[in-house]
């Protein structure tokens, strides 16, 4: 099954309007620098071959100076006006899209057939090809052999099309010498024009939501820190995937994202504790989680409308209209519990600035540049903490 000239419902609606110019941050600027936009290989081909410093645009999420690089004579490419595609090899379980396509475009197209990629970051609206090499992820529970399930979305790459510094396009696939240091390569082996990506079938996500959005300082369900800690070795080991967002501020232990893989269309128990470690279950909407829309809570949903916190009905339902500062953390696993504390320690000095934390756990890969993978005395799998601050 494959498509050319592909149109989606909401068109260029979920890029933030400040592309061309800035990060959805507004903390890096490239106002001054050229931008070129190719409508064909070749075209992109040339322009690579004719700039000295080139850096791909995605969708404009990344908050360092990865894409703007230090100087304003950096040549910046988008590939929205490539051509678009998406192929789905169903003999092989796999699906190729272009460089331009974003994984709101991916699952949508995926939303109709019997598949679904393994994992999926929590916002939708990042290109595939950005989000693999700068080790975008998910989050995991742990297996029956002790280790995290899920690596993060660079794991279910197994080929790739690059442009060189040359103009050459070049095909390297999962196997090959320099594979590993090609997914997660931070935009330096190339302009990536195409992705490939392992499929799994299809399946639902039965989440179960514990605890309030805001937090506040007037509701006590328990210590944060006695909480996390007593709490996050069970969630792990019940759970395939989790998201738990606290305020290191308020000594309150936030709100916990609980998430079971399902067969698709399968009988799901729906059963569910009226309250877990204190935490009291959520079955409303909260209208103070995501902007612009409620956020459902406890339910089973499609795997693309509930692993993603910004899609409903395949369709995204993002941007983020107020613009953040994010930054992140990764810690060995089996460290977790300290490192919490740490966190705490450091982020409840930073006061009305911090919007959120979140806390995820990641299986480490083979990627020479992931960000979320440690030696083997550290048990090679990562616990991640990020923030988002006030830009």
């Amino acid at each position: 099954r494959g498509f050319s000239g592909l149109s989606y419902p909401w068109g260029e609606a979920d890029r933030h309007a400040s592309w061309r110019h800035s990060n959805w941050g507004g903390n890096q600027k490239w106002g001054k620098n050229l931008l070129g936009e190719p409508e064909t290989l070749e075209r992109l081909q040339e322009l690579v071959r004719s700039h000295r410093k080139v850096r791909a645009l995605g969708c404009a999420h990344s908050f360092s100076p990865l894409v703007t690089g230090s100087s304003e004579d950096v040549f910046m490419l988008s590939l929205r006006k490539m051509p678009r595609r998406f192929e789905l090899d169903a003999e092989k379980g796999t699906a190729t899209v272009d460089g331009g396509t974003t994984y709101s475009e991916l699952c949508y197209s995926l939303s109709s057939t019997p598949f679904a990629i393994p994992m999926t970051a929590s916002l939708p609206q990042f290109t595939v090809a950005g989000a693999v090499a700068t080790g975008t992820h998910g989050s995991s529970g742990l297996g029956a052999d002790g280790r995290l399930k899920t690596s993060g979305l660079a794991d279910a790459v197994c080929a790739m099309t690059i442009v060189g510094p040359d103009g050459e396009a070049r095909v390297v696939r999962k196997g090959d010498p320099g594979f590993e240091s090609s997914v997660i390569s931070l935009g330096m082996v190339g302009i990536v024009v195409d992705v490939t990506l392992e499929l799994v079938p299809a399946f639902d996500v039965h989440q179960r939501v514990y605890g309030r959005w805001p937090p506040s300082h007037g509701v006590r369900e328990g210590s944060l820190d006695t909480t996390i800690s007593e709490s996050l070795p069970e969630l792990l080991s019940s759970c395939d995937s989790f998201s738990w967002f606290v305020d290191f501020t308020l000594d309150s232990p936030g709100m916990v994202l609980w998430k079971t893989f399902v067969p698709r269309g399968g009988e799901v128990d729906e059963a569910c504790d009226p309250e877990w470690r204190g935490m009291p279950l959520q079955t409303e909407p909260i209208l103070e989680f995501i902007e612009g829309d409620a956020f459902d809570t406890t339910g089973v949903g499609p795997w693309h409308d509930k692993l993603h916190c910004w899609m409903k009905d395949a369709m995204p339902t993002g941007p983020q209209g107020t613009s953040e500062l994010q930054f992140e953390h990764f810690v060995p696993l089996r460290h977790a519990t300290e490192a919490l504390e740490r966190t705490r320690m450091v982020a409840e000095h930073w006061g009305s600035s911090l919007l959120y934390s979140e806390i995820r756990a990641v299986r480490a890969d083979d990627q020479a540049l992931s960000p979320y993978t440690c030696d083997a005395k550290d048990g090679y799998d990562c616990i991640g903490i990020s923030h988002g601050l006030h830009a």
